[in-house]
């Protein structure tokens, strides 16, 4: 849902610690020095996030938020500018293009705009289906050991994800019946060479040597609530990933099910669950920590191959 409110200039220019701050909220300045420096200090700052890759995910929603808006739902103050709708759905990319547009006709210059977004889960019956996709065993490498990045790529991002581990042959498992074949849980680093996903297979991108980190191992703990585990990551120390399995549209019990109908699994194979956002381009000579509750911690170096 959203909602929009006026504050006057009178007002302090304090946004409140519920929603999403727009960009330009400040309202029409005189074309001064001051106003131009400004203007340049914001876009330089817009710029450095997106080159840090430090989009909002439209359909996110991190524990860590400011507030909780309802069980289950949560929301974050962020600039406009930052927030990812590619990940929306086409009729929520739609409304909220027609939400601004309207917002910005409709209010005088000299106000002061503040639009407030709460992201809900998205009803079951409104989900679509997992993508699928495989990445080679021989991708696989270890706790602490390096992640080559391929000659023939400049663009590779590291996603810290929620891994199941199979234990017993699973075909056409039910959702209630997922518990049963599943032997634990560890960490995975879809390593991912985004240059080369444009069109076809996505093979290359996903399944280069060194291309899937897991680990540091198996948790196997029966209590284990894989549904609000929260999931962190970093990049040289510096706070990426940030967010809780809880807001997953698809849950490990569902996601075996899914998988299960679509192929039959064997013991030891692995189902990454999908990455939060915050993932990262990486390089040659930084570090990459995956840290998920309740099962450990992640660590790999990053070399060029």
């Amino acid at each position: 849902m959203s909602r929009a409110r006026t504050n006057k200039e009178n007002r302090p220019k304090r946004p409140s610690t519920l929603g999403l701050l727009l960009g330009g909220t400040g309202g029409r300045k005189d074309a001064s020095k001051g106003a131009e420096a400004e203007r340049q200090r914001r876009r330089r700052e817009r710029d450095r996030s997106r080159e840090m890759a430090a989009y909002v995910g439209y359909d996110a929603m991190y524990r860590d938020g400011i507030a909780q808006v309802m069980p289950g739902v949560f929301s974050q103050t962020v600039e406009f500018s930052d927030i990812s709708y590619q990940s929306a759905r086409k009729e929520a990319r739609e409304t909220a293009f027609t939400v601004m547009s309207s917002l910005f006709n409709y209010f005088p210059a000299d106000s002061h705009v503040q639009l407030q977004v709460v992201n809900a889960p998205i009803p079951a019956d409104e989900r679509t289906e997992p993508p699928i996709f495989l990445k080679a065993n021989t991708c696989v490498i270890g706790p602490d050991d390096p992640i080559a990045i391929p000659r023939w790529s400049n663009d590779v991002v590291f996603e810290g994800e929620l891994a199941i581990v199979i234990k017993s042959l699973a075909k056409d498992v039910a959702t209630a019946d997922a518990s049963q074949v599943i032997l634990g849980y560890t960490i995975a680093n879809d390593v991912t060479a985004r240059d080369q996903m444009t069109g076809g297979p996505w093979a290359r991108g996903k399944s280069f040597d060194t291309a899937c980190p897991l680990g540091p191992w198996i948790t196997v703990d029966p209590d284990l609530d894989v549904d609000n585990l929260s999931l962190r990551s970093f990049l040289n120390g510096q706070g990426a990933q940030d967010a809780s399995t809880s807001t997953m549209i698809w849950n490990p019990f569902e996601l075996v099910s899914y998988v299960s109908h679509q192929m039959t699994l064997l013991p030891g194979d692995v189902i990454a669950t999908g990455a939060p956002a915050g993932a990262q381009v990486v390089h040659a000579g930084d570090r990459v920590e995956i840290e998920i509750e309740g099962i450990g911690r992640l660590t790999n170096p990053v070399v060029r191959a």
